[in-house]
């Protein structure tokens, strides 16, 4: 008898349903997870979810109940908004960031159009934790030399006018 199997982490499981659903191969779901689970593991999970008998990723308390698939979910259009995680990676790439922003404003877009407001609502979320990544993700410039003196040289230049002046005020007059 073997030892029960612990739960994949939600973060996990959302992005492993996600590729899954992307119809990615094992190798490319494996690789992507750098690591984080054991590829035995991540087959399991894609089998039980493609045979519609592993639960979906657990909902957080603030979030809406997840929904129970019995079958896979169709490919996802290239540029859909539900393609971009809920959840932003902090080690996503920049160009998948921008990728993601630009997904959700055309759904943005659309569900505007469409009058949609509880869908607006989310995608204007979504897009604000996109953009505070990618200004998370932004290097910052690099320091322009001019712009900051050099304190070490003001330094000196204190200490020799300071000295100066005790040198003064301790020098001896020509007055007796």
């Amino acid at each position: 008898m073997g030892r029960p199997e612990k739960p994949l982490p939600y973060e996990v499981q959302a992005e492993i349903e996600l590729r899954i659903r992307r119809n990615e191969s094992l190798d490319t779901i494996v690789n992507a997870l750098r690591g984080r689970v054991s590829r035995s593991k991540v087959d399991r999970f894609r089998t039980k979810f493609l045979n519609g008998t592993a639960a979906p990723a657990a909902a957080s308390t603030s979030r809406s109940p997840a929904i129970v698939t019995t079958s896979p979910a169709p490919v996802v259009e290239a540029s859909d908004p539900a393609e971009v995680p809920e959840e932003i990676p902090a080690d996503a790439p920049m160009d998948v960031l921008r990728r993601w922003l630009v997904r959700v404003e055309k759904g943005a877009v659309k569900a505007e159009e469409a009058e949609n407001w509880p869908a607006l609502s989310s995608l204007a979320m979504r897009a604000a934790s996109i953009s505070e990544a990618i200004r998370k993700a932004t290097p910052l410039p690099k320091p322009d030399p001019n712009e900051n003196p050099d304190m070490r040289a003001l330094a000196d230049q204190v200490k020799k006018r300071l000295f100066a002046l005790v040198d003064e005020l301790h020098t001896p007059t020509g007055s007796p």
